[in-house]
C-alpha cells in the first residue's frame, strides 16, 4: 500500500510534463527517507534532464541516498541519447530500494536498466500502478512501437448529430467545455484540421488559457486561402498539400503528402508525440477508415439541435469505448478507447 501512494505521487508529478515531452516518456520521480519524501523531480521538456537527475539533485547529502527507497513510474534508462544513462546516476549514487511502474518499451531499455541496477546491489520492486503508469504513457508507448504520434480525434455535434454549417460557422460547445477544449491544447504537440474547416470556422488553434508550448498548426488540403485570418497568427505550422503556394507565410512550411500514414510518419520524425485532429468530418473519417485513430473525445451540446448540415463522423463499429463520460451543464463530453 505504501508503494502505492509513492506511485501515485510519482504519476501526479510525470503529467507536469504534458504537452512538453513530444516523443519522449512522462516520467516523476520520489525521494524517501525513512517515510517521508525528501525530493522529487519529473522530466519537464524534451531535452532536459530526467526525472531521476531533478530528484537526485536535490538531495544535498548524498551520503542517505544508501538508506532511501527511489520511486520511478518509468525503468530508468540505461542508454546515453540527449542526457546521460540514469541507470549511472544510481550506479554513482546507490539507493537502498528501487520502485518502478512499468519497464520501459524502448528496445534500447527493456529490462537493461533494471538488470543494471541489481548488479549494482540495489534492491529492484517492479510492476507498482502498472496499468495507471502504462495509461499515463500511452502516447510514448505508441511512438516506440509504431514509430507515430498518438491520435486523438475530436469534434462537437448538436444533439441531433451535426458538427456543423456548409457554408457558416456555428457554436456548439458552451464556455466550459471550451476551457476544457483549451487545456488540452496545453497537453498535445499538434493539431490538424482539413481545408474546409479552415474556410468555414476560421479557427486560431493557439494555446490562450493555459500556460504551455503552442502546439503546431497543420492543415491538410488543396487551394488554401492564405489571407485566412488563421496565417495572422505566427505560431508554426505545415501545410500538407499538393499545391505549394507561392507566398506562404515564413511561419509556415509545405509538405507534398496527403495520405493519413505518410501525415503521421512525418510528424512523428518532427518528434510530435500526440497529434488531435479537429476536423472537419473528412479529415477525421480518412484517419478512423484506415484505423489510425487511438481516442475520441466527442462533445455533445443536448440543448442544440441543428436538423441539418454536416453529419459527425461514423464510428467503426466495435473499436472504441467509453472510458469516462463528463456533464458541463447542457453539455457532455464522451472519451472513448480504442478496444485493446
Amino acid at each position: 500500500m505504501t508503494d502505492a501512494i509513492y506511485m501515485k505521487r510519482c504519476l501526479e508529478l510525470a503529467k507536469l510534463g504534458l504537452g512538453r515531452t513530444k516523443t519522449n516518456p512522462l516520467v516523476g520521480c520520489v525521494i524517501v527517507h525513512q517515510n517521508n519524501i525528501i525530493a522529487e523531480g519529473y522530466h519537464s521538456a524534451f531535452g532536459k534532464p530526467h526525472a531521476e537527475v531533478e530528484a537526485f539533485n536535490k538531495v544535498k547529502d548524498k551520503s542517505i541516498l544508501k538508506e532511501c527507497a527511489v520511486y520511478v513510474n518509468l525503468e530508468p534508462c540505461s542508454f546515453v541519447g540527449k542526457t546521460p544513462a540514469c541507470a549511472a546516476l544510481f550506479e554513482a549514487n546507490p539507493c537502498k530500494r528501487l520502485i518502478v511502474g512499468m519497464l520501459d518499451p524502448n528496445p534500447r531499455v527493456a529490462g537493461k536498466g533494471i538488470e543494471r541496477l541489481r548488479k549494482a546491489g540495489i534492491e529492484t520492486t517492479l510492476s507498482v500502478l502498472e496499468e495507471q503508469c502504462q495509461h499515463l504513457n500511452k502516447a510514448f508507448i505508441k511512438s516506440i512501437h509504431a514509430q507515430q504520434p498518438y491520435v486523438i480525434a475530436k469534434w462537437a455535434q448538436s444533439d441531433d448529430g451535426f458538427i456543423g454549417s456548409t457554408n457558416e460557422r456555428v457554436m456548439i460547445s458552451n464556455d466550459l467545455v471550451n476551457t476544457v477544449s483549451q487545456k488540452w491544447r496545453a497537453e498535445i504537440d499538434a493539431y490538424l484540421i482539413g481545408n474546409n474547416t479552415l474556410r468555414i470556422d476560421q479557427p486560431r488553434l493557439d494555446l490562450r488559457e493555459f500556460q504551455g508550448n503552442q502546439p503546431l498548426r497543420c492543415i491538410l488540403g488543396n487551394s488554401i486561402d492564405l489571407n485566412n485570418p488563421f496565417f495572422e497568427n505566427e505560431t508554426p505550422g505545415i501545410l500538407f498539400t499538393h499545391q505549394h503556394p507561392n507566398q506562404l507565410p515564413s511561419h509556415f512550411k509545405a509538405k507534398d503528402i496527403s495520405n493519413p500514414l505518410g501525415i503521421l510518419k512525418y510528424l512523428y520524425q518532427e518528434n510530435v508525440g500526440t497529434l488531435m485532429i479537429e476536423g472537419g468530418r473528412q479529415t477525421i473519417q480518412s484517419f478512423l477508415h484506415l484505423d489510425l485513430v487511438d481516442e475520441l473525445r466527442i462533445i455533445t451540446n443536448h440543448a442544440l439541435k441543428l436538423q441539418q448540415g454536416i453529419s459527425a463522423p461514423e464510428l467503426p463499429d466495435d473499436l472504441f469505448f467509453v472510458e469516462a463520460q463528463e456533464f458541463y451543464r447542457d453539455n457532455s463530453i464522451n472519451y472513448f478507447q480504442r478496444i485493446p
